[in-house]
């Protein structure tokens, strides 16, 4: 099966891409800019993709079964040109999209965010909660996913969307643009000054998934053909847990790993932090035969090993 992925050199793209490539598929990675090809990539290729002329990215490939879109810009970026976010997480994929149809590609996976739904996200939230959030990278990714259910619903390609919730892990790669997540920032705290600053009381919850079983979910839904979906949404998360909990979490996880004691400093912002409970459902999984892997201590712990090797 040979796998398109967007995006291939990012945070999300690299690690799922190298994943795949070790569970047997054949994966090419695609980037705005010239990359050398990975050691690990030993079935595939790397392309260069021009963003203004999609179509290009196909010539010389043999046929992809399944493009995995994971190029996005992030909420930062989303904020500060609301403009440029819409036409790339809208427009330009609905131009990959029609390209991938020419070019007889068999399903295109979207890789959209939890946060389309509501900001802050609380109370219970599946696939069925309407999207409420205004702000330009959700609203430019719900763009994006309109075009994949318009594109499924003509039955020209079969559409996927998963929405992801906090995902955290190692890089493949140390210059990937990951350590203002919110737990690689933490683990590269801890690693770095033996301590952890949270910018607020963490006392908010998000729902947590470590990046390896979110490759594993991504692996299922490839190999799982689950016929075409009238509304193909998928929520991609892990446990929903307060954010001073994982703060500690990871304290524990050092702890055990280095047997060093590290503090954790929050800030008293209670009177502006909603304590409404989380839960992110995944409807898709109920009646599957997928068995969940939630390990986050042993994300953490590889995660606290690259910081360590590399910072």
């Amino acid at each position: 099966m040979n796998v398109l992925i967007t995006g291939g050199f990012g945070y999300l793209g690299q690690r799922l891409g190298r994943y795949l490539h070790n569970s047997g598929l054949s994966i090419y990675l695609a980037s705005r800019s010239t990359k050398d090809k990975p050691n690990w990539l030993k079935n595939g290729e790397v392309l260069k993709v021009d963003w203004n002329n999609t179509s290009s990215l196909f010539h010389g490939l043999p046929i992809i079964d399944i493009l995995v879109h994971t190029a996005g810009t992030n909420a930062l970026f989303s904020s500060h040109y609301p403009d440029l976010a819409k036409d790339f997480n809208g427009e330009v994929t609905a131009k990959l999209l029609q390209d991938s149809i020419v070019n007889n590609v068999s399903e295109f996976m979207y890789l959209s965010t939890a946060h389309v739904y509501a900001s802050p996200l609380e109370g219970i939230i599946s696939e069925n909660t309407e999207p409420s959030n205004h702000h330009p990278y959700a609203t430019s990714h719900l763009l994006g996913e309109r075009y994949v259910l318009e594109a499924n619903s003509s039955g020209k390609i079969k559409g996927s969307i998963l929405r992801l919730s906090n995902c955290f892990g190692p890089p493949v790669d140390k210059s990937a643009d990951c350590w203002d997540l919110l737990v690689n920032d933490i683990c590269l705290q801890a690693i770095k000054f033996n301590r952890i600053n949270l910018r607020t009381s963490g006392k908010q919850s998000r729902d947590f998934i470590p990046i390896s079983e979110l490759c594993r979910m991504v692996e299922y839904l490839i190999r799982h053909d689950s016929g075409k979906l009238d509304k193909p949404i998928f929520n991609i998360g892990g446990k929903s847990m307060s954010v001073i909990e994982m703060a500690n979490l990871v304290a524990h996880v050092f702890y055990s790993k280095y047997h060093k004691k590290i503090d954790i400093f929050s800030k008293n912002d209670l009177n502006h932090i909603s304590n409404n409970k989380f839960e992110y459902k995944m409807n898709w999984l109920e009646g599957k035969d997928f068995l969940r892997d939630y390990n986050p201590e042993k994300e953490i712990e590889d995660l606290l090993d690259f910081c360590k090797l590399n910072f």
